[in-house]
């Protein structure tokens, strides 16, 4: 006997019936990558500040964590602890390849700071008008990423 090999109706319809819920379970999630943006941008922030806060106070050299014309963050030095901040802070990751450390802020994420903000040798937390202040708040939408003035110490509130 010479049996026909295919797929029966019965085994289209489970398949397409799978394939339904699986859709139907993961399309909320897909639609909602703001949400994902907005987490792994306050990620990247908070890790940003305490990088530069470490390199600060490693260094005994001013960090200057600002804003540039293509929607990043990035950090930078005075070059010898005097003049300008010129020299460019080099990216801790691996991966990077000796890179500057810049941070991309999503197009859909509105950040509300007062930048540049610097951090000095000592760990101080200082605002763009060189005002030390107690503490310092971004606000990304509903989340706040708060640095304290005198530690450095990074924390989120909601």
């Amino acid at each position: 006997m010479n049996r026909a090999k295919g797929f029966t109706l019965i085994e289209w319809l489970l398949v397409i019936i799978l394939i339904g819920i699986v859709g139907a379970t993961a399309s909320p999630l897909l639609q909602h990558h703001q949400i994902f943006q907005e987490r792994f941008f306050i990620n990247d922030l908070s890790s940003m500040l305490r990088y530069a806060h470490k390199v600060a106070t490693m260094t005994g050299c001013e960090v200057k964590i600002s804003y540039n014309d293509r929607h990043e963050l990035s950090l930078s030095q005075r070059q010898s602890c005097s003049g300008d901040f010129t020299q460019k802070v080099i990216s801790p990751y691996l991966m990077s390849e000796n890179r500057d450390y810049v941070v991309s802020i999503p197009r859909s994420i509105v950040l509300n700071a007062n930048l540049p903000i610097y951090i000095d040798g000592d760990g101080k937390v200082y605002d763009q008008s060189h005002q030390w202040k107690k503490k310092l708040i971004l606000q990304i939408k509903q989340q706040q990423l708060i640095i304290d003035g005198t530690t450095g110490f990074v924390y989120e509130k909601s």
